[in-house]
């Protein structure tokens, strides 16, 4: 029963004037609106009070302050209400579930409003309990049960005057429709809601442009499906300013975002690298799922250009959002993203199961195209790894899923892996052909890092029928496109490729007239240096009795001669001296009378030890000799070319191989080290860097951040795993005894030294000795420990002669030495002696990924040790990746500890079970709170005092690191885009910070 329909007709009017004050108060300023509402509250009539209320939560909701609006609904009791007011309470709660993530009773609130909102006939209630229901359905990701309820919104509340809830089921239909393929669809219902606000006069509003940003948004993901990429990005940026006349920090963070999306398809990467800054500066951390979108692109962004550790520090992060914001899509997108960085950096099993993992999840979420996508990775991947049969059978798939639309990225994508899957069965005429249309199909996309990546693979291709010279054409385009994009691993693959193809490549004479077969071979043949090539050059055109002089520029603008024949060593000087002055002065006239030709030049990869550009001056020549000398100048030029790549390509791979090691889960764990985070993957690296040396290690961090851990996993990863490992904590034995402990003593060399003695050092012989706390080593046992370290031989207390012995030295200590070293109270030369390699331990609050395993390992272990089954509630996981752990992987360790001895069997530990305290400190002098609050006096309400105190850490800590945003960040344990965030928040500007 209606409400409106008990109330005597005389009350019907007043009532009427209420209800439209308070029906429709979009695109108001929410404040004002909720003003008006609670002055209505004064007005007795119950049924109509509960109807303010909820107008009232509705505005609260608006305005995000979730528990205000709670707060009113729950003054609201529905015994007795009438079922048009019922159905409205019910719709509001349920509104105020999808905004709290409750999705489950969000929908079961909205289907109890919508039953009787369609009692009453009430199509505007039920056509929004509808909606509610659509975006319940899609934070769950069930975007099918999503579709359904949308498009019974956008039909309910087109036939009601509620353009606020009709546009925004629009937006949100075309969203799920894009997820799910259905792109004329999405384009049908957005058209509709654009139009509905360009015609009102509430387009002007912040709702309407709001609403107008996502709606074009939502367009230009259709465009860029569709492949026109250009109108997609223009489309972009028309919903970017919709959102700017907002100033609404998250739609704009979106808007930057969604343009640096289309920027980095098309090879922009600079420009979407900058507008991804810009989006995480703005970015806040009640935003997770934005700043999650955010880093997967900064990660595919950083992996691309080869800097897979940035890349696995924001997926680290992106992860955690995702887990926290609990989507699917969000993990799915983690999952591809990081399975892309370990095909970048040949982690062919770990990319395996994280594309396999994304795949799973886009399935579950019936979201055909990202499922093809995932699979046709996963099938390259498999390629690889020489899977053939594998790598066709997911192929096939994604290939029936892509038929099954019109999208023409996804088809060339297709094309690209039939023509490598073709050209791997030996079928080259069918390869090359899927392998060239693919290109065509990306360089009408626009799509650079996918062009190159198909120019690189005909270029590399194999199988009879190639021609050799149109490969090198492709690779030379695959290496220009990598060169602008700044992808260093692509870029030396494919110049490497460049110089086995050169090997290969038969030199023929057609363009080269006038040459013999012999000469040619002269030439070729010298490519050991340019020094050769020119020496042969010269030789040759000497033998033609013409004068030559061949001259090379250095990176430095000098220039040097190399050989010269027929020539007086003055005028070769003279010769020297002009070429340099044309050189420095281009622009400047000079005569034509004596001429340089410019054999070979390049701008890239420059080096002291290689020239930049060679040139020839040569002497009078002979019309009939003419096209034979410049036949040899191009092959010279050619060979020169070679000789380039070769020194580039021996210069890269020895960096590759000094700086990349791969590090998997396997290897850490034949290391003895747990953990996932980048930080620990370096750490695990550099380990396997220095294994085959014997070179003193200096293992530097704070307590109990892990550093005996380390120095065991060097000496597990050395040739002396074998021999013993000898642990020694300097600071543990009284100093009175450390030299004797150390160095061993002869019997009766002091009193109660009634036997001789090894010492630690002797005792390691062979092995590794870890001297822990190194910088408790009193000052007048630091000259003896300096001379073992210099002459390894040790001299035992009491004893006549030093005695050699073979002991790698691995030194650990949580103090500054430098600083001790300043303060005369470590000396100088044994700290250069003991820091010639130095790991840095991170504490775990900057390497919080590692934690959730670190507390699982632990737990394993303490359960087993006290005969008990004990597991870790998410939430207890959580509040453990959260807390600071001072006492860094110790204090982790122990509190798992204590909580374990404590539990029950079988029991579930919640945040509760731990001790999440920080150790005491002195409290604050009151010079020290004036400081950070004004006066001295703390604010009573807590989050004003929480504020000064950040505001207070931030700007002191960008004093202390002179500005630099990654240290700082790193300081205070917090990500860079949450460092932007809080200054934005407390109007810290990071040059005034540094500069007051």
């Amino acid at each position: 029963m209606r409400y409106f329909d008990l109330q005597p007709a005389d009350d019907l009017s007043a009532i009427g004037r209420i209800t439209q004050d308070i029906g429709d108060v979009s695109g108001r300023d929410p404040l004002a609106a909720l003003k008006e509402l609670e002055d209505l509250l004064s007005i007795s009539l119950p049924p109509l009070d509960s109807l303010r209320r909820c107008q009232i939560a509705e505005q609260w909701e608006v305005l995000g302050n979730y528990s205000a609006a709670e707060q009113q609904l729950s003054q609201i009791s529905m015994e007795g209400l009438p079922d048009d007011i019922a159905a409205q309470v019910l719709l509001r709660r349920a509104s105020l579930c999808r905004w709290t993530n409750d999705a489950p009773q969000a929908i079961h609130l909205a289907k109890q409003a919508q039953e009787l909102a369609q009692k009453v006939n009430d199509d505007e209630c039920a056509g929004e309990a509808a909606a509610v229901i659509g975006y319940a359905y899609w934070l769950l990701d069930e975007y099918e049960m999503a579709y359904d309820a949308l498009r019974q919104a956008v039909e309910v509340l087109g036939r009601t005057k509620n353009l606020r809830a009709f546009t925004q089921a629009c937006w949100a239909l075309t969203y799920v429709c894009n997820l799910l393929g259905r792109t004329s669809e999405a384009q049908e219902v957005s058209e509709r809601g654009i139009v509905a606000l360009t015609n009102s006069p509430k387009a002007d509003s912040p709702f309407g442009q709001t609403i107008l940003g996502h709606l074009r948004a939502s367009q230009a993901v259709i465009a860029f499906e569709c492949g026109n990429v250009e109108i997609a990005l223009m489309i972009h940026e028309r919903a970017l300013d919709h959102w700017m006349s907002t100033n609404d920090p998250r739609l704009l963070a979106n808007g930057y975002r969604n343009v640096a999306d289309i920027h980095f398809a098309t090879g922009n990467w600079d420009q979407a690298e900058a507008l991804l800054e810009q989006a995480a500066y703005l970015i806040s951390e009640s935003d997770p799922s934005i700043r999650c979108s955010t880093l997967i692109t900064m990660s595919r962004l950083s992996a691309r250009r080869g800097k897979f550790s940035d890349a696995r520090l924001a997926l680290a992060d992106a992860n955690m959002l995702a887990s926290q914001c609990g989507s699917r899509s969000l993990l799915a997108e983690y999952h591809d993203a990081l399975g892309e960085t370990d095909l970048l950096e040949q982690n062919y099993t770990d990319a395996e199961n994280n594309f396999a993992a994304a795949r799973d999840l886009f399935i579950k979420m019936n979201q055909p195209s990202r499922v093809a996508y995932a699979n046709l990775r996963l099938a390259e991947t498999r390629l690889i790894e020489g899977d053939l049969s594998g790598a066709q059978a997911v192929f096939e798939v994604a290939r029936e899923l892509a038929a099954r639309t019109t999208n023409p990225l996804l088809a060339a994508h297709v094309d690209r892996l039939s023509g490598k899957l073709a050209l791997a069965q030996g079928d080259t005429a069918t390869g090359l052909s899927a392998l060239l249309r693919s290109i065509h199909g990306f360089e009408s996309l626009n799509f650079a890092w996918q062009v190159a990546l198909g120019y690189f693979d005909v270029g590399t291709a194999v199988g009879e029928g190639i021609p050799l010279m149109q490969q090198r054409e492709w690779l030379e385009t695959a290496i220009s496109i990598f060169r602008h994009l700044g992808t260093a691993p692509h870029l030396m693959a494919a110049e490497a490729a460049l110089v086995e193809l050169s090997r290969r490549t038969p030199v023929t004479l057609q363009d080269l007239p006038g040459l013999n077969t012999t000469q040619v071979e002269r030439l070729t043949t010298a490519t050991a240096s340019t020094e050769s090539v020119a020496r042969e050059l010269a030789a040759i055109i000497d033998s033609y009795k013409i004068a030559v002089a061949v001259f090379a520029e250095n990176v430095e603008g000098d220039v040097l001669v190399i050989t010269s024949r027929g020539l007086e060593n003055e005028t070769v000087q003279d010769l020297r001296t002009l070429l340099r002055r044309r050189l420095q002065h281009p622009d400047t006239p000079h005569s034509d009378s004596i001429r340089f030709e410019c054999l070979w030049q390049t701008e890239t990869h420059l080096s002291p030890h290689r020239p930049r550009s060679l040139w020839v001056h040569l002497g009078r020549l002979k019309p009939d000799i003419e096209p034979l000398i410049h036949s040899l100048l191009r092959l010279a030029g050619t060979a020169l070319e070679l000789c380039h790549l070769r020194a580039v390509v021996d210069e890269l791979s020895t960096a590759q191989k000094v700086s990349e090691v791969r590090v998997d889960d396997a290897t850490l764990s034949e290391l003895g080290l747990i953990g996932v985070s980048p930080a620990m993957r370096e750490i695990a690296a550099r380990i396997l860097r220095i294994r085959d040396a014997s070179v003193t290690v200096l293992i530097t961090g704070e307590s109990g951040t892990g550093k005996e851990v380390v120095a065991r996993a060097i000496h597990r990863a050395s040739a002396r795993r074998h021999k013993p490992f000898v642990a020694f904590n300097c600071a543990a034995v009284p100093a009175e005894l450390l030299e004797s402990q150390l160095f061993g003593h002869k019997k009766g060399a002091f009193t109660g030294a009634d036997k001789d003695a090894l010492g630690v050092i002797r005792a390691a012989d062979g092995g590794t000795l870890f001297l822990d706390e190194i910088g408790e080593l009193p000052l007048h046992l630091q000259p003896k420990l300096l001379r073992f370290l210099q002459e390894r031989e040790v001299h035992p207390v009491g004893a006549d002669r030093a005695i050699a012995v073979d002991v790698r030295v691995i030194a650990a200590t949580n103090r500054d030495l430098a600083r001790e070293v300043a303060a005369r109270s470590f000396r100088e030369d044994l700290f250069h002696r003991l820091n010639v390699l130095n790991i840095a331990l991170p504490p775990l609050r900057e390497r919080r990924a590692d934690i959730p395993v670190l507390a699982q390992a632990f737990l394993q272990e303490a359960a087993a040790r006290n005969q008990k089954t004990v597991t870790l509630s998410e939430a207890a996981l959580t509040a453990l990746t959260l807390y600071d752990w001072p006492g860094n992987v110790r204090q982790l360790q122990n509190e798992i500890e204590r909580v374990v001895a404590l539990a029950d069997d079988r029991e579930l530990l919640t945040p509760s079970s731990f001790n999440f305290t920080v150790p005491s400190a002195s409290p604050p002098t009151e010079a020290g709170l004036e400081t950070i609050f004004p006066e001295g006096h703390i604010p009573p309400k807590l989050t004003d005092a929480v504020a000064l105190l950040e505001r207070h850490l931030i700007t002191e800590s960008l004093k202390r690191h002179g500005g630099n945003v990654t240290r700082t960040a790193q300081e205070l344990g917090i990500s860079r885009p949450s460092l932007y965030a809080k200054c934005k928040t407390y109007g810290i500007t990071i040059s005034k910070a540094v500069g007051s």
